[in-house]
């Protein structure tokens, strides 16, 4: 097929791949013209040789741009996939919840497999890492010659489980200039504040793609300018968005930011979708003592 651009290796089929057709896929790689792929096959955690040739699949391909990956794999395929960064074209990639809590080695080779590639545009990361994910980031990042393995990434989005987990990556995220923040269940302050991303200027809250129902804050969300703070204080941007907040809740955040804060950037907070209606005070604005923050609300619920 020398005009597919787009493949979906999807688990639901339930059929089972022989590692002939990851080696077949590796051998011809080079020849694709794909562009979009997403992977969430059968499991290969027991399967090494499958493993590593999917990684050269990924690697090889001159036009993959886009790359979501919700399969669990060998070791072989995050070694291999370190070692091939390089040569990889991708700019968009999605990690779906992947486990590697126990899994040092993997989560290693998939921070290198990050800060390798040189066309990294948007990254999602779902899932637990060991803690050698995150000491290998900063680690990496504070070798390269120009202080940021990568230069290109400006765009990252992480789930809330991915959060409590969060360490200090170095410098790997500095120039990401918009962040999303997905939530399973509820969050709280203490947890979003773990990520610190000091060039970032939009900030997105919102509740999960894949959650039941719309999701919010597990304690009050007052001390939410002080969170924001941690995140980056070059923040322009702040949107709430499918949460389950409602009117008081919202007067409730809106007060936080009426009061003395650091965010000296911001200027829009946005409500989209969070529970509110036409019965909550007209508000356009959020004023202190600083300075303006023009509120942005668009009411209703999300449709689940």
């Amino acid at each position: 097929m020398p005009h597919l651009k787009n493949l979906t290796l999807n688990r639901g089929y339930e059929v089972f791949l022989h590692d002939d057709f990851y080696s077949t896929l590796s051998s011809m790689a080079s020849s694709a013209k794909i562009e979009t792929l997403n992977i969430r096959s059968n499991n290969l955690e027991n399967r090494p040789s499958a493993s590593s040739n999917l990684a050269q699949f990924i690697c090889k391909m001159p036009h993959l741009m886009n790359l979501t990956v919700g399969v669990f794999c060998h070791e072989d395929f995050y070694s291999t996939s370190s070692a091939m960064a390089s040569t990889a074209k991708i700019e968009t990639l999605n990690i779906k919840s992947q486990d590697l809590s126990e899994r040092p080695s993997a989560s290693r080779d998939l921070a290198l497999f990050i800060c390798k590639m040189s066309h990294l545009k948007n990254l999602t990361l779902r899932g637990q890492y060991h803690n050698d994910f995150y000491s290998t980031s900063s680690s990496m990042a504070a070798s390269a010659k120009s202080g940021n393995t990568s230069p290109t990434l400006t765009e990252l989005t992480v789930e809330d489980k991915t959060l409590r987990g969060w360490q200090d990556c170095g410098s790997m995220f500095d120039n990401v200039k918009r962040v999303a923040i997905e939530v399973w269940d509820t969050i709280n302050c203490d947890v979003i504040q773990r990520i610190h991303l000091p060039g970032a200027t939009e900030l997105t809250i919102k509740t999960h793609v894949y959650a039941s129902r719309p999701t919010g804050f597990h304690k009050e969300p007052t001390s939410l300018p002080k969170a924001l703070l941690n995140i980056s204080p070059q923040l322009v941007k702040v949107t709430f968005s499918d949460l389950d907040i409602g009117n008081s809740k919202m007067e409730l955040i809106l007060q936080a930011f009426r009061s003395p804060h650091n965010l000296k950037h911001l200027k829009t907070i946005r409500f989209v979708r969070c529970g509110t209606d036409l019965s909550v005070n007209d508000v356009n604005t959020a004023c202190n003592e600083d300075h303006d923050m023009e509120v942005e609300v668009e009411h209703g619920k999300r449709c689940v």
